[in-house]
């Protein structure tokens, strides 16, 4: 279930339908009109617009096609070619000029190539970089290729069954329009590929990648049927015969007829510099700030920053760190910036190039400030948000001439005052640990080294900013993960041995119990905790190499269970959960036949919750403040709103909402909220997170005050237990910092 990332938008795509023919050379200038394509006699694209009105956007191609030919030793390719350029390619919106300059230029470097063929059961080849597939369809019919304005199409490509084809930056989109119960509901196809591609079963998708991660990919289908019924369930790839042959499954029951079925191929996403031990950190407005890192090239340490933005699939560029550097931390501040603290720098100053220099990005202007600096240079530290909105800075180690000091030292950041404060020393000095902000409001530090791995545990009390130990953990760690499940206690897990074990740290009698082994044990991974209350853990290093398997933790069973793989082999990446659920991976290094490779690539991983399916809703208010007695939103106090008590039909109106409920039903598994604050009293955040559950401690939306000035963001909650047959959870809400006047709707749910 990983899939990796388009960019609809980086890169230039050419595509060619072709004939090939066997002439003499000297017969290159061959009449072009003697290929035959029929023209525009009547709208295929525009009937399917009409019958299916939501895809009329995707049914509109973006390139003209015209007739060329072209030379290939003794073959003549005869056909229609359409190409997008930098002179009708644009940036997407919202980018500053810097980031548009650094967008085109990096959409002018990479090409994805398409040919099509000039009936239906040729072979299509698409190419992009080293990475070659050839895909012939099995079973289908001779239909010629028609040209209706910038759309192709194969009339009866198969019995009762057209085909359509649609190119546009990024990515052609096939469209199989099945007419009746009589069209197939099996296609399969015949594949080849290049030298050392490997083909893989992504999120859905269907990948064809070189050992970098780099390639195409045929994106997860999903079908439409005549009543607007959307689905990625009913249809879905198979891998057969090991990769020489694909097979596209539709499963019309309870479907009606005819039916839009959308395979799509697209590049592979990569950022556009590689980088391990670097950051990501998910921003308010719903992108991906990715930051620092070692590189493998230049000095080794690198100072880009690039943006991922999860609604379009797209990487760009924004301002440079001031100070290049690795193995630093990056905290997202109530007030929306980006706190990058420490690392290993390039320059060495007194005998060492690791760093206390601090930088603020920010995100309304896209560039970085420094600021003032920590008591202590330190690298492979933690820093942690507290509730009051400070920022603990935790351990780490000092790089000298001959050895790695570590501290024990800790320093207070204060957003308000843009200060540091020195907040006691831990009992032990460690690096290279793990710090977790537990549900009572104290921060968890555990294990490390300091010469030695540690098994050693402490807490830190923000009310008192003071340390005190607990129990140890039963297995020496570094390298490992913690992570803050739904029911409040810690999971970390790997680097405690060779046999892959976790344990469980329980705040409420500050002691430590062993769960269940991993399949696969590991270190320098990632672990994620998913909209479904399991953790994803991705990746990292074991005794026999670079690991690219993944696994899930059930809380409820406390057992382990492997999930799909990632596309590349990686250790020291990042893993972050996007608002609708899914998870970024980025970067990391690994080491193929003692070749040292760092990874510009990124994958996306599909949680269980999207896995079952995305039905999106036109936006129904569940709660508007403003048609309530109480108006505002209180500061500091959470309020429980009421999602899917009733079912489909439930009355919101005493929330301010709808009368004639939302449409949910009371199956579903997660639900995608949009929060609009207005007229904010002052700078505040709001957090939002399911009943009978812990208070996160990132925030939804930061708001601010300004006149006529409404703030929105959307995020995918998991208002339902995951073991429970039915979505009966309530929405906690909570203003912090100043009032507010919001307004909650419902835009889709997950089941």
């Amino acid at each position: 279930m990983f899939s990796t990332l388009s960019r609809r938008w980086f890169h230039l795509l050419t595509a060619l339908l072709i004939a090939f023919v066997d002439i003499a050379p000297s017969s290159a200038t061959s009449n072009p009109n003697q290929f035959s394509v029929a023209l525009q006699a009547d709208c295929l694209g525009c009937t399917l617009s009409e019958q299916f009105p939501a895809l009329h956007s995707q049914l509109q191609g973006e390139v003209e096609w015209k007739t060329r030919t072209h030379q290939f030793g003794k073959q003549i390719l005869v056909g229609l070619e359409a190409t997008l350029d930098s002179t009708n390619i644009q940036p997407p919106l919202g980018l500053k000029p810097l980031e548009q300059q650094a967008w085109m230029s990096m959409a002018q470097r990479d090409q994805m190539h398409l040919f099509l063929p000039p009936t239906y059961n040729g072979i299509t080849v698409v190419e992009q970089g080293k990475v070659r597939v050839e895909v012939q369809p099995l079973r289908a019919q001779s239909a010629k290729a028609e040209r209706q304005g910038k759309v192709l199409v194969y009339k009866n490509a198969y019995p009762n069954t057209d085909s359509l084809q649609v190119v546009k930056q990024g990515q052609s989109e096939e469209f199989l329009y099945l007419h009746n119960s009589t069209s197939p509901t099996i296609f399969d196809y015949k594949v080849k590929v290049s030298q050392g591609v490997k083909i893989r079963s992504v999120a859905g998708s269907i990948a064809f990648v070189d050992s970098r991660g780099q390639g195409v990919r045929i994106e997860r289908p999903w079908l439409v049927d005549s009543a607007g019924k959307r689905s990625e369930t009913a249809v879905h790839w198979q891998i057969l015969e090991g990769g020489k042959r694909l097979r596209l499954v539709v499963m019309p029951l309870g479907l009606r007829y005819p039916l839009v079925v959308d395979p799509s191929w697209t590049i592979t996403g990569s950022m556009s510099t590689e980088r391990y031990l670097h950051t990501a950190t998910l921003l308010p407005n719903s992108k991906v700030l990715v930051a620092g890192g070692g590189t493998q090239s230049g000095s080794g340490i690198s100072n880009s920053a690039e943006l991922y933005d999860p609604q379009t699939g797209t990487w760009s560029s924004t301002g440079s760190l001031n100070i290049a550097r690795y193995q630093h931390t990056a905290t997202l501040l109530p007030n929306g910036k980006v706190l990058v603290a420490g690392g290993v720098g390039t320059e060495f100053t007194n005998g060492t190039n690791t760093l206390n220099n601090v930088e603020l990005y920010d995100i309304s202007t896209g560039t970085w400030t420094v600021t003032n600096s920590m008591s202590a240079k330190r690298y492979l530290h933690t820093a942690t948000l507290l509730p009051n909105g400070k920022v603990l800075i935790a351990g780490g180690g000092v790089v000298g001439t001959s050895s790695i000091t570590a501290l024990s030292s800790a320093d207070l950041y204060d957003p308000q005052t843009n200060t540091w404060s020195n907040t006691g020393s831990m009992k032990g000095a460690r690096t290279n640990h793990t710090a977790t902000l537990l549900s009572n409001g104290k921060v968890l530090v555990a294990g490390g080294i300091d010469g030695i791995s540690l098994s050693t545990a402490e807490l830190y009390n923000p009310q008192t900013a003071s340390w005190t130990t607990t129990g140890s953990m039963n297995m020496e760690r570094y390298s490992y993960t913690a992570t803050l499940l739904s029911n409040g206690k810690v999971l970390v897990a790997g680097e405690g041995g060779s046999n892959g074990s976790a344990e469980l740290f329980d705040p409420q009698t500050d002691t430590w119990s062993m769960t269940g082994f991993m399949n696969k044990a590991r270190s320098s991974h990632t672990a994620t905790l998913l909209a479904n209350g399991k953790v994803l853990i991705a990746g990292g290093i074991s005794s026999s190499g670079y690991l690219s398997s993944a696994e899930l933790y059930d809380l409820q069973s406390g057992t382990w269970s492997i999930t799909d793989s990632l596309n590349t082999p990686r250790s020291w990446h990042t893993a972050t959960l996007l608002p609708d659920g899914k998870v970024l991976v980025t970067g990391g290094q690994y080491i193929p036949n003692q070749i040292f490779n760092v990874l510009n690539s990124a994958e996306v991983y599909n949680s269980a919750a999207t896995s079952l399916g995305f039905y999106p809703i036109s936006a129904c208010r569940i709660v508007d403040t403003r048609n309530t007695a109480s108006s505002n939103l209180p500061i500091g106090s959470p309020v429980t709103y009421t999602v899917n008590q009733g079912g489909a039909t439930f009355d919101y109106s005493s929330q301010g909402g709808s009368a004639s409920g939302c449409g949910i039903p009371t199956d579903a598994k997660a639900v995608f909220f949009n929060f609009v604050a207005v007229n904010a009293a002052g700078s505040g955040h709001l957090q939002a997170w399911p009943f009978g559950t812990f208070i996160p401690t990132a925030s939804v939306l930061n708001y601010a005050n300004a006149p006529g000035l409404n703030i929105a963001n959307g995020i995918v909650l998991p208002v339902c237990d995951p073991s429970a047959a039915t979505c009966t959870k309530d929405l906690n809400l909570q203003a912090n910092q100043s009032t507010i006047k919001l307004v909650v709707d419902v835009v889709g749910y997950f089941k």
